[in-house]
């Protein structure tokens, strides 16, 4: 074929085989002054012409009646494990592939923008819909986007790129979701409940669906119990100053709460035993949150990097209780390194644990300075503090933090949008009574 117009492919006839210098066959070609040609070979034996070509398309919008509720992102290969959780999810609930979006806004191409414009297809177009509808990302990231080192194994769904979040002089390129919840032309508040499940295989995402089926049937048990709220706090002379701030912020939840500093040379075991035990109180119900503040990396917490680690995170015993893991410290969902699982972020290691880990992760990708990240903080500790319209889920209560902080402190947009949750943003929080009107062996049956 001569593909010298590669929308126009030309067939020749009648080539004459030659045998080449090895004895292979070959074909000889008289070059064109001034022109180039190209060429492509194929066995006729082994050619599949195509019948025809169809293109996905997007699902439709919720039928009439129905609220628009949960919007799931993934690709086919992950539909079988997801289907429980949209199942959970109940009428109202959308699912669409990546390649559905990209033909449908971008030509077929890769691109997140093209994701965010189909989310905001069905959510601005929605004839009823939740306040706050769930955008479910299934799938890791990688900032190797096209595929240099061979890494890409399993489902990549792409993110934002922040190529300078602020971080005191260092630059980093920083992997954002949040982008996926701005749907509102020229509005830098949040629309939806954006999530990911960061699983590259059907088998990492079943520990998730599995443990939100799970924490669904123990959430009757959990509400109007005691469960605590625990709050690590790292050495650092900024960090001690405020530490006394986050549990009288918690009780006005009505709950209790643990306070647990790590000393300047600690080794952390004393301190992970105290949050360990809190954690198995089966009396309180264990911990409903646990949030960290001070200096971290990516896969570990401490200006020393002994407080807790990765490898930490399978010495917790949290089965029937799962908490939501907070922190307000850099890096610790810094997700999308191209190598994968080998560099996973503390906030993967807890949300892709088998059996425990945590119900959700709320974390940062990048660094900051400490000042920007306190105040995040508490927009969302006032929101979990509020007995008047308080969210039931925790995915919903950091987009409601996060908007007031965004309408509080515009000009900070870069330091909110680096912050990620991880897991099924409608985990209910526990803080909240169970509707009457629901069975508490249905609760989550819409």
């Amino acid at each position: 074929l001569d593909v010298t117009t590669p929308r126009a492919p030309v067939e020749l006839t009648g080539v004459h085989i030659l045998t080449g210098s090895d004895g292979a066959p070959a074909v000889a070609f008289e070059a064109e002054p001034g022109r180039t040609r190209y060429f492509v070979a194929a066995r006729q034996t082994i050619a599949n012409p195509p019948v025809a070509v169809e293109s996905e398309t997007l699902p439709p919008l919720t039928g009439p009646g129905l609220q628009l509720r949960s919007i799931f992102v993934r690709e086919p290969s992950m539909a079988a494990a997801l289907e429980p959780l949209v199942t959970l999810h109940g009428p109202g609930t959308i699912e669409f592939t990546p390649q559905q979006a990209y033909n449908a806004f971008n030509g077929g191409q890769e691109g997140p923008e093209a994701i965010r414009d189909a989310l905001a297809y069905y959510v601005l177009n929605a004839p009823l819909r939740t306040p706050f509808p769930n955008a479910i990302l299934v799938g890791d990231g990688s900032l190797d986007r096209r595929n240099y080192i061979g890494n890409h194994t399993g489902a990549i769904l792409p993110m934002f790129l922040d190529p300078s979040a602020p971080s005191g002089g260092i630059s980093i390129e920083t992997p954002v979701d949040m982008p996926y919840a701005r749907l509102s032309p020229g509005n830098i508040l949040l629309d939806v409940n954006v999530s990911r499940l960061p699983a590259r295989t059907p088998a990492q995402l079943q520990r998730i669906v599995n443990r939100q089926a799970a924490y669904n049937d123990v959430v009757p048990n959990l509400v109007g119990r005691d469960r605590y709220g625990v709050f690590l706090n790292d050495y650092d002379a900024q960090v001690m100053a405020d530490a006394a701030l986050w549990p009288q912020m918690w009780e006005e939840t009505g709950k209790p709460s643990i306070r647990i500093d790590f000393p300047r040379g600690s080794n952390g075991e004393a301190e992970r035993a105290e949050l360990a035990a809190a954690m198995t109180d089966e009396e309180a119900g264990g911990v409903a949150v646990f949030l960290y503040t001070g200096h971290g990396n990516n896969d570990r917490w401490g200006s020393n990097g002994r407080l807790m680690r990765n490898s930490h995170v399978s010495s917790f015993s949290t089965a029937g209780r799962w908490p939501l893991m907070a922190t307000f410290t850099c890096l610790s969902a810094y997700y999308a390194f191209p190598t994968g699982s080998t560099t996973a972020s503390m906030a993967e290691t807890w949300i892709l644990r088998e059996g425990d880990g945590s119900i959700g992760t709320l974390a940062p990708a990048t660094v900051d300075f400490y000042v920007e990240q306190k105040l995040l903080a508490m927009r969302w500790l006032e929101v979990l503090g509020s007995t008047e319209g308080r969210p039931d889920s925790w995915g919903e209560t950091f987009t409601l933090g996060a908007n007031s902080y965004l309408t509080s402190f515009p000009g900070l947009l870069r330091s909110a949008n680096n912050y990620h949750y991880f897991g099924d943003p409608s985990a209910h929080a526990t803080l909240n009574e169970l509707p009457e009107e629901l069975s508490l062996d249905g609760w989550m049956v819409w």
